[in-house]
């Protein structure tokens, strides 16, 4: 916990820092209620006076989950994935497997959704060993494996599978449809199209430059403020793919270059970059 006083003075009584001087959590709090604010995942910074508490400021880290870059035509020419989330489910089946699976890249549900297992999600392991795609370790085909009642009880674990490259380029196209589609939708002349998209889990942020190139960066949906960070991202094609000269303008960018820049370039907006939550003093 960290603090400081409003008023430029040094922290005082009611000053949440008591408990950094080796205070118990119950003295603490009768110092400074702030102080039992804190939840996991997030640090608590009070802004202190001598006389009162003003407000409580909850600092979280950005996440920045990928970044694709979209060419003028809609075709994805890089992708990069920070950070992927997993959402992963257990359980113990007895025979027969109360459900249908689909053979894709690998074992998908197709129908029947079930304590928490999702249609969609694939079969990542089962009795702890880990598929291949759709075999298990020793090669077995990982369906045939489940289709035998001999088998059974089985665990087996489920998860969110990464997109693969065929669908991030699907994706990648259909967004260029939706940011031409909102342009002509708009009700002004000159639109800038989409620049924010924003749903329960995550926010998606787009810049489209004048040669209509889009940069497009996925966060949590709590993020705000990414749009120096796609400039950021401009900069840096700019510099490392289109100065490259074996780069082909419009084409998919494999340059080492361009990769180390973009990864430090997300590593220092995660370092530095932080979100405010002002938390009102009548909650406490």
């Amino acid at each position: 916990m960290k603090c400081a006083a409003s008023d430029g003075s040094k922290p005082g009584r009611n000053c949440a820092c008591n408990i950094e001087r080796g205070m118990d959590r119950k003295t603490a709090f009768l110092w400074c209620p702030v102080f039992l604010l804190g939840a996991p995942g997030i640090t608590y910074t009070a802004l202190c006076s001598i006389s009162h508490i003003k407000q409580v400021v909850a600092v979280v880290e950005m996440v920045l989950y990928s970044v694709y870059i979209i060419n003028k035509a809609g075709s994805l020419i890089y992708n990069y994935d920070n950070v992927v989330p997993r959402t992963e489910v257990e359980k113990t089946f007895s025979y027969p497997l109360e459900m249908m699976l689909r053979e894709e890249e690998r074992l998908t549900v197709s129908y029947g959704e079930r304590d928490g297992i999702k249609i969609g999600y694939a079969i990542i392991a089962i009795n702890g060993e880990t598929l291949t795609a759709r075999k298990m370790p020793d090669g077995t085909q990982a369906l045939a494996y489940l289709q035998n009642p001999d088998n059974y009880p089985l665990n087996i674990r489920f998860g969110k599978p990464k997109l693969s490259v065929n669908e991030k380029i699907t994706l990648a196209s259909t967004f260029h449809s939706m940011y031409a589609i909102a342009c002509k939708l708009s009700p002004v002349s000159n639109s800038s199209g989409i620049e924010v998209l924003e749903t329960g889990t995550f926010r998606l942020w787009c810049y489209q430059t004048l040669t209509g190139i889009k940069f497009v960066v996925i966060t949590d949906q709590h993020q705000s403020g990414v749009h120096p960070l796609l400039r950021k991202i401009y900069e840096i094609y700019t510099d490392f793919a289109l100065k490259n000269p074996f780069y082909s303008l419009d084409m998919p960018i494999r340059l080492e270059l361009f990769d180390l820049n973009l990864q430090r370039a997300l590593e220092a907006t995660e370092k530095n970059q932080q979100y405010n939550a002002n938390i009102p003093t009548s909650t406490i």
